[in-house]
């Protein structure tokens, strides 16, 4: 190969190598554009979405004062009101301290008044305090006069006389007659009592018929000895048609007095079986009075006869009646029972128990 063809050889040679080296510096420069219109594309891309979010973010803050403004608007108005009721409320509390101070003015002279006036009342009333405690006063001393002296003047009935015998066995004169009991009340107060007694039990004794036995025997027949003064209660009744007023039976006890009456009587010698019996000679009564101021009274009593060396009566216990004794026993219903002492003003009262049994026609 000639030198010329080598020469153009290699210049060919360098030629192709400068195209070369132009042809990827030219492809690099096209890959870097493209780069960076990828880095320009993207960047505006966030631009354009950080630009939205920027409009956005400026939207919300002009809402945000819109609604700002809207709400330091109602509470502009909201605090011009207050102030305006405010105002009102002043203008009242002086309209109604006026009033008050106008209304207190006027208290003042009022309670001026009534004090006045409550001075005036206060010391007539203590006039009147004064004569009603000395009314009170005479009327207590009166009442208490007038008690004293129905304590003084009322009938007191109690059993016994005043030298302390209580009862005594009387003895007939004729040896086939009765011996009785009798026993003596007297009368401490100074007037009358309505007085009615009786004998507690129907039955005086149930005794050997044999009178001579004064021992309890051994199949012996026995004798019952019923007493015609059985205690029957005092009774007072209207009938409930006629309106007429009816009594039970009794007897007067004169004031400072005393009465003696018989309980009961047995043959002699059967009063003679009672006092040597070996067993206790009882005599169980009740007695009840009325006295002059319309009061109820009622006592139950129970007597021992004490043998040799004493041979009389003695008083073991008198006590207030139990409820039933004063029971009416046979009711008749034509009859509304009263108390059976008389009242002052003749007021009827119904409190007398009824009886324990059917009435009796």
């Amino acid at each position: 190969m000639s030198q010329n063809e080598q020469d153009e050889r290699q210049r060919q040679f360098e030629q192709e190598g400068e195209a070369l080296l132009i042809k990827g510096r030219v492809t690099k420069l096209e890959g870097e554009q493209e780069e960076a219109q990828k880095r320009d594309e993207e960047y505006k891309k966030l631009q354009i979405l950080y630009n939205k979010r920027v409009a956005w973010f400026t939207l919300g803050l002009v809402f945000t004062s819109l609604v700002t403004n809207v709400v330091y608007l109602d509470m502009s108005c909201t605090a011009r009101k207050s102030a305006e009721s405010a105002r009102i409320a002043a203008v009242a509390s002086a309209e109604a301290s006026s009033t008050a101070a106008k209304a207190l003015k006027d208290s003042e002279t009022s309670f001026t008044q009534t004090l006045g006036q409550m001075q005036a009342q206060t010391r007539a009333q203590e006039g009147a305090a004064g004569a009603t405690k000395n009314a009170a006063a005479a009327k207590s001393a009166a009442d208490i006069a007038g008690h004293t002296l129905n304590i003084s003047q009322q009938s007191y009935v109690t059993i016994g006389r005043q030298d302390g015998t209580v009862a005594e066995i009387v003895w007939p004169k004729e040896p086939e007659g009765n011996a009785g009991v009798v026993v003596y009340f007297q009368n401490t107060g100074h007037l009358p009592a309505k007085f009615n007694w009786g004998n507690d039990s129907p039955m005086i004794a149930v005794l050997p018929a044999d009178p001579s036995i004064v021992k309890e025997p051994m199949g012996a027949k026995w004798s019952e000895f019923p007493t015609d003064h059985f205690f029957q209660p005092m009774w007072r009744a209207k009938n409930r048609k006629t309106g007429a007023i009816s009594y039970s039976g009794s007897v007067t006890i004169g004031g400072n007095s005393t009465y003696a009456g018989t309980l009961w009587e047995l043959p002699k010698e059967r009063m003679i079986q009672l006092q040597n019996w070996d067993r206790p000679f009882t005599v169980d009564g009740t007695f009840e009075y009325c006295d002059s101021f319309h009061n109820y009274v009622c006592r139950k009593f129970y007597l021992l006869y004490r043998r040799e060396p004493y041979n009389r009566f003695v008083l073991v216990s008198e006590d207030e009646c139990a409820g039933f004794l004063t029971a009416i026993l046979h009711h008749d219903r034509d009859l509304d029972y009263m108390s059976p002492c008389v009242t002052g003003t003749e007021r009827e009262e119904t409190s007398v128990p009824k009886g324990l049994f059917a009435p009796k026609h």
